[in-house]
């Protein structure tokens, strides 16, 4: 008698056990959403308080590596919206790989949203320092966001802000920059930790005094405020001391490619502080309370003096950041 022979019979039932068994191990795997990217707008809640704030994920992101965080803070009275059609950062985001935050200031009023940037207002009454620490904390956390390379920034009452955060805690942050702002008084005998900063300043400024500081006309006072902030130059000079820099800066004048904005650019650079840190002031001769580079719908010229359109602010500030890290 012919012995049965089982060799292809057990080699079909391994083969069917085996696919089997790869079907289940891609049954049990977590199936990833899609990365998102583009234009995010997102809630927030802090001491109680439902916050807004929006994400530009460029859509070179793929969630696989860390990438520099960007966070901008808005004027008063302005919301995320305005943030993001009166600055050139998205473009700038998109065409250099990092991720832009705005967050929405916590206090209403007057038609949009204020910082309580320490200046005595009424939006002092919450911490807004808190605020953002935690929101970056928790983009961070959710995004795929280098620790090393967050950078704070922003405009006028958002500027002002910028210098609050860097005197109370900037301890998450790289870099900062502020246009359109200077520096209140009640922070002019701090020591806060060294940081580079960057000064974007109009000499035509109506709001604050190029010259002198102190408090915006009472048109412009959208939240009372009663401590009068620094000229910039004073400003610029405190910076210098915190950190240590040269206090002979190198300076460039660049060339006026846009004669008809009524305004040239002389850029001071104090160097070699503490820890690599600098100081960059970016002067706006006939500059006004504007964003250089793009026509601020809501700034009418006719308050705001003229806008510079030789550079453009949200570019200047990222060729600025991208050279620091935070250890």
């Amino acid at each position: 008698m012919k012995k049965l022979k089982f060799k292809p019979l057990l080699l079909f039932l391994s083969i069917v056990s085996f696919l089997v068994s790869c079907q289940e191990d891609l049954d049990s795997s977590p199936i990833l959403a899609p990365v998102e990217t583009g234009l995010l707008n997102r809630t927030f809640f802090h001491e109680n308080k439902q916050l807004e704030y929006a994400l530009y994920i460029p859509t070179s992101y793929t969630g696989n590596e860390e990438v520099p965080l960007v966070v901008y803070l808005h004027g008063a009275p302005e919301n995320k919206e305005l943030a993001q059609s009166s600055t050139d950062f998205i473009d700038v985001s998109e065409s250099q790989g990092f991720i832009m935050l705005y967050p929405e200031a916590g206090h209403a009023g007057s038609g949009g949203f204020i910082w309580a940037e320490g200046r005595g207002g009424i939006a002092d009454a919450r911490s807004d320092v808190s605020y953002i620490n935690a929101l970056v904390d928790a983009v961070t956390e959710e995004l795929k966001i280098d620790p090393s390379k967050r950078y704070l920034c922003g405009f006028s009452n958002g500027g002002f802000m910028v210098q609050n955060v860097a005197n109370q805690d900037n301890s998450r942050f790289a870099a900062m920059a502020t246009v359109s702002a200077s520096l209140h008084e009640t922070f002019a005998n701090t020591s806060p930790n060294p940081i580079s900063m960057l000064y974007i300043y109009g000499t035509d400024d109506p709001i604050t005094n190029y010259e002198n500081g102190g408090l915006p006309p009472t048109a412009f006072n959208v939240d009372g405020w009663t401590v009068p902030a620094l000229a910039i130059e004073s400003a610029v000079d405190y910076w210098v001391g915190i950190n240590g820099c040269n206090t002979t800066p190198k300076e460039t004048d660049l060339a006026d490619s846009d004669s008809g904005d009524n305004s040239t650019v002389t850029v001071l650079e104090y160097s070699n502080g503490t820890g690599g840190t600098e100081v960059k002031f970016y002067r706006i001769n006939g500059g006004g309370h504007t964003w250089p580079g793009l026509p601020i719908n809501n700034r009418p010229t006719a308050l705001f003096e003229d806008t510079n359109k030789d550079i453009k602010a949200g570019k200047e500030i990222w060729e600025f950041f991208k050279k620091f890290e935070r250890n």
